[in-house]
């Protein structure tokens, strides 16, 4: 037996964690057999589900269920075609007034003293509104942006407007078990072995699906202890977990075997990627970027990518704070869709920001406090250029908040009909007019 350091020391470790996991981990877990995600048992849920998440071996989490589809629930035929729809999270509620910059608006510079932008610092678009520099890159590869983007009722929780827009549920009100990416997952689906991805720790409610098999995917080597094929304890440990995920008399455990199988032909799949691309940041949107690369130009199947940065939660120093992250998203995205173009793709990937909620236009002292519109930012497949109608700053709402322009229900909703043909009524509680010339048909 190969007795070098690596095996007797983090492998062996490694070796016991994942049999532990195998077994006990997913034991419990066909046990719970629920969805993660609680109903609020009002109308417009995607029904009663079984849905299994399961830890796969190397940290994985996959998420899979059987249901019966009732009211609110995706029910159109899978489109055809291999687009693929990439959403970046800005973690925290991302400053719109930050990011594309109101400049020529006169009240801006009233509301934001010491915050504020000088022309010459932005890339101009016209003469009211300029990108932060730090995207300067981006928009050299053709950049669109939604103005006013959120919800006609906000809330200011943190919680409760990710939870909104997690699911696609801009009122609150729908009770969706399932998340906005996973039912669109749930009409996509065909026989890839997953359909859609998040890169990161911890399960995305984005995600969350009836019957599509959606993943949870930490880092680029997740799965590297199983494939490799020269360790013996790594051998062992896939021998033990095959044997788990296969059929056996239990029906409880069915749901979680079926899991650990989809995770294990998954890791057959990441086997195959290609090597990474060169020229992303370290940091931690630069190494999701390079691997949803790989995912995509490897052929993977997977139809839509979730990945999430920040915090944007920019209450003191902001500016230093925001600056750096407008800059890796610049850097970063700039890179992934060079990366597409050059494997022929451009064409369909669609790069997608989501964000709980933007800040208040009023600065509060060095930060901004949680606000209500935003603004979201699109590469790739799309029509550069800004797009939707920018909140009037001499007219905010009652609680001195931007005012919603495009609703989360319009922004969504274009996301699923106009880029991949599904009828926003099937995947959203309330179809709302969509917003025609954003992405490429």
């Amino acid at each position: 037996m190969n007795t070098s350091r690596k095996s007797q020391g983090l492998d062996r470790r490694a070796f016991l964690r994942l049999l532990g996991m195998g077994s006990a981990g997913a034991g419990l877990l066909a046990a719970c057999g629920s969805n993660p995600w609680p109903s609020a048992g009002s109308s417009g849920s995607s029904g009663p589900a079984t849905t299994t998440t399961t830890t796969t071996a190397a940290g994985a989490a996959v998420t899979g269920s059987s249901t019966t589809t009732t009211a609110g629930a995706a029910s159109s035929a899978p489109p055809t075609g291999a687009r693929t729809l990439v959403v970046i999270e800005l973690d925290g509620g991302n400053d719109g007034m930050a990011t594309l910059v109101p400049y020529g608006m006169a009240r801006y510079h009233e509301l934001r003293p010491e915050l504020g932008f000088d022309p010459s610092e932005l890339v101009v678009i016209d003469d009211e509104v300029g990108f932060h520099p730090g995207l300067s890159p981006l928009v050299e590869k053709g950049l669109a942006v939604v103005q006013g983007v959120g919800v006609p009722r906000p809330d200011l929780s943190h919680f409760q407007m990710y939870d909104r827009w997690a699911t696609g549920d801009q009122d609150g009100t729908a009770g969706y078990r399932t998340g906005f990416l996973g039912r669109c997952a749930d009409v996509l689906q065909g026989d890839e072995v997953a359909t859609a991805v998040s890169l990161g720790w911890g399960e995305s409610r984005y995600l969350a699906a009836e019957k599509a098999l959606t993943m949870t995917l930490p880092e680029p080597d997740a799965f590297g202890f199983l494939l490799d094929e020269e360790d013996d304890y790594a051998r062992a440990g896939l021998e033990a977990l095959t044997i788990l995920a296969r059929d056996g008399d239990a029906p409880i455990l069915s749901p979680a075997r079926r899991g650990l199988g989809a995770g294990l032909a998954f890791a057959e799949v990441l086997k195959g990627l290609p090597e990474p691309s060169t020229g992303y940041g370290e940091d931690d949107l630069g190494l999701q970027l390079a691997l949803a690369s790989r995912l995509i130009r490897g052929n993977s199947g997977i139809r839509i990518v979730h990945v999430t940065m920040g915090s944007f939660d920019t209450h003191d120093d902001q500016r230093p704070e925001h600056d750096r992250l407008m800059g890796e998203l610049g850097s970063n995205l700039a890179r992934f869709v060079d990366d597409m173009n050059s494997a022929g793709r451009g064409d369909d990937v669609l790069v997608a920001t989501v964000s709980e909620f933007g800040r208040r236009p009023e600065q509060n002292g060095s930060g901004t406090d949680h606000g209500a519109a935003s603004v979201a930012l699109l590469a790739g497949a799309v029509n550069p250029g800004r797009h939707g109608e920018h909140p009037p700053l001499d007219r905010l709402d009652e609680e001195d908040d931007l005012t919603t322009t495009v609703t989360m229900n319009q922004y969504l909703g274009t996301l699923a009909s106009e880029w991949f043909g599904i009828p926003s009524e099937d995947v959203l509680p309330v179809s709302e007019p969509t917003l025609p010339g954003l992405v490429k048909v």
